[in-house]
């Protein structure tokens, strides 16, 4: 794992996909060799950022025009793979939508 630089210059709210590793685990009798095999999990999260230090990477996959977040996520720094930061390219909106 590599130390994660943050060359993006991220800002709070920044729209960000993020890959990192988590644990993984079985809970069944398996042989010892297996058990040893097993690797992290590769995990891919997109939200947005709150906030990213070298503590943890602090984000929320959903949030309100009132500055309000749900479904966030603490990622350890040192389990990041890599940030992206994204853009929106098209747009859909429903008939006769005002915003």
């Amino acid at each position: 794992m590599s130390k994660v630089k943050n060359t993006l210059k991220l800002k709070e709210n920044d729209l960000i996909l993020v890959e990192w590793d988590d644990a993984a685990g079985m809970s069944r009798w398996t042989g010892k060799e297996e058990a040893a095999a097993q690797s992290l999990a590769h995990c891919e999260s997109v939200g947005r950022l709150l906030k990213f230090d070298k503590v943890a990477l602090r984000m929320a996959a959903t949030s309100s025009e009132r500055g309000s977040v749900n479904d966030t996520s603490t990622i350890p720094s040192k389990s990041v793979r890599r940030i992206l930061k994204l853009r929106v390219v098209s747009e859909w909106k429903p008939k006769g939508s005002k915003k």
